[in-house]
C-alpha cells in the first residue's frame, strides 16, 4: 500500500482514539473528582446530541504528516479546544468523561426530587444522594464523624504500632504509605494482577517535592499553608502543628 495511503489510515485512528491537547506521559487517574462538581462543566441537555466516532475536522490538514503526524492527527482539535485553567492536559476522553458526569449528575437530581411518583430504588438513590449534598449539614458535624479515627492515630505510643494501623487503614479503603489494588499487566494486557503503588501523597508525584524551579517552589507553598488550613480546621493549635507548618 502507498506511504500517503498509510499515513491517512494512521491518522483517522490516531484522531478517533486519542486527541490531547497537549502531548503528555500517561497521568495515573486518582481519585477522583467529585462527580458533582466536575459535572457542573458540561450541561446533559447541552450535550444530548449524538457524538460523532470519528470528527474529519480533527484533522489538521496543513501539516505534513511524514513531519508532523501528532499535529496532522488532532491539530485542529487542539486549536478549538484549549486546555481548561483547572487542568493539566485536556482530550477527547477528558470531554467524554466530563459528559457522563453530567448525565449521570441529572440523574441523580431527577431522583433526588421530591415525586411520589418516585420507585423504591430511585427513593433510595435519590435520598442518598441528597444527603451526600446537604453541605449545611455536613460542614455543622465539623470533625466528628472522623473523631474516632483521629483518636485511634493521636493514641499510637510507638512506630511498633504503626503496622497494624495502617493495616486496619488500608482494610477501610485508606492509602496509607501505599496503594494496594489490581490492574491490568503492564506485559500482558490479557491479565489482571495485584498491583502496589506510593500511596498518602499528597502532590502528584515525588518531583514536585524536589524540583527547585520557580513553579515547584510556589507550588509548595502553597500545599504547605493547604495543610496548615487542614490541621487548623481539625481543631490542633499553632503550637501541636509540625515545626515546618508553625508561623
Amino acid at each position: 500500500m502507498h506511504l500517503s495511503k498509510l499515513m491517512v489510515i494512521f491518522a483517522l485512528g490516531a484522531a478517533a482514539l486519542a486527541a490531547q491537547s497537549t502531548p503528555a506521559p500517561p497521568k495515573k487517574r486518582a481519585v477522583k473528582k467529585s462527580a458533582v462538581k466536575s459535572a457542573a462543566v458540561v450541561k446533559p441537555e447541552a450535550e444530548a446530541q449524538p457524538i460523532p466516532g470519528f470528527d474529519v475536522t480533527a484533522l489538521d490538514k496543513d501539516a505534513d504528516p511524514c513531519v508532523d503526524f501528532y499535529q496532522y492527527a488532532c491539530g485542529t482539535w487542539r486549536a478549538r479546544h484549549p486546555i481548561p485553567p483547572d487542568r493539566a492536559v485536556w482530550g477527547r476522553f477528558d470531554e467524554l468523561e466530563e459528559r457522563n458526569l453530567a448525565v449521570l449528575r441529572d440523574i441523580l437530581e431527577k431522583a433526588a426530587a421530591n415525586d411520589p411518583q418516585r420507585t423504591a430504588v430511585e427513593q433510595k438513590i435519590g435520598d442518598y444522594y441528597a444527603s451526600c449534598m446537604d453541605e449545611a449539614a455536613i460542614d455543622g458535624k465539623g470533625v466528628e464523624p472522623i473523631r474516632q479515627e483521629l483518636d485511634r492515630i493521636a493514641a499510637l505510643a510507638s512506630k511498633d504500632e504503626m503496622a497494624d494501623e495502617v493495616a486496619r487503614l488500608q482494610r477501610m479503603g485508606a492509602n496509607v504509605l501505599f496503594n494496594f489494588a489490581s490492574g491490568q499487566d503492564f506485559k500482558n494486557s490479557s491479565e489482571v494482577i495485584a498491583q502496589a503503588d506510593q500511596g498518602g501523597l499528597g502532590l502528584p508525584d515525588r518531583d514536585y517535592y524536589l524540583k527547585e524551579d520557580e513553579q515547584s517552589v510556589g507550588t509548595r507553598a502553597q500545599y504547605v499553608a493547604h495543610v496548615q488550613k487542614m490541621f487548623e480546621l481539625l481543631g490542633d493549635p499553632e503550637e501541636k502543628l509540625p515545626l515546618g507548618l508553625r508561623q
